[in-house]
């Protein structure tokens, strides 16, 4: 199975994003699995990933090859909050591995560089890593925006300014500073302080 590129989804978008993913529905390991799967994790996981190996293209490939890993085992999680531990362990440590690789040198887990620490579950059942989920969750508030809004901000946290933005989408730079004027008013609605302040550095 090779899951869409960050651009390109298989699966109706509108509608993955109005259905949850279930643990039900993971365990199907399905073609609206995948698609949920991607839909639901992928741009979170691709800015996790690069926050640790600090390119974008690596970082869209490591999160690629977790999710094809994915797809080979199948695995049988006991419940979603299981499986996204399982998720983000899975891109922390191949994006360590990838920074070792490149530096030819072991990466200590403990470097503030990685921007990461192993996750685990809690006695109550949840995930150790609200911090992490951050990530995903600033981008389900940007996928609810309209559509240029949404546009323009995804290429905004991918590190791309105003200018770059307006050549991509062919409008002018008053119009894409317009949108992110009215985009960040409605997310500033969504998000927790910890998630807006989490966006104002990636699209700074």
């Amino acid at each position: 199975m090779v899951f869409g590129t960050i651009y390109h989804i298989t699966y109706e978008a509108e509608n993955d994003m109005q259905e949850e993913l279930t643990i039900d529905i993971l365990r199907q390991w399905n073609e609206k699995t995948a698609d949920m799967l991607y839909n639901a994790y992928y741009r979170a996981l691709a800015i996790f990933s690069k926050q640790i190996v600090r390119d974008k293209a690596a970082a869209e490939d490591i999160v690629q090859d977790v999710f094809s890993a994915l797809w080979e085992k199948k695995i049988a999680f006991e419940s979603l909050p299981q499986f996204r531990v399982y998720l983000y362990n899975a891109v922390r440590n191949r994006s360590l591995k990838y920074l070792a690789k490149t530096k030819h040198e072991q990466v200590s887990i403990d470097d503030p560089s990685t921007s990461s620490r192993e996750f685990c579950l809690l006695p109550t059942g949840e995930e150790d890593f609200y911090s992490e989920e951050i990530y995903r969750r600033m981008i389900l508030a940007i996928e609810g925006l309209p559509g240029r809004q949404r546009q323009i901000f995804l290429l905004a946290i991918e590190g791309r300014k105003n200018k770059e933005i307006a050549e991509v989408l062919c409008i002018s730079e008053e119009t894409v500073k317009t949108h992110r004027k009215r985009g960040m008013a409605t997310l500033r609605e969504k998000l927790s302080e910890d998630a807006l302040l989490l966006l104002t550095i990636l699209i700074a």
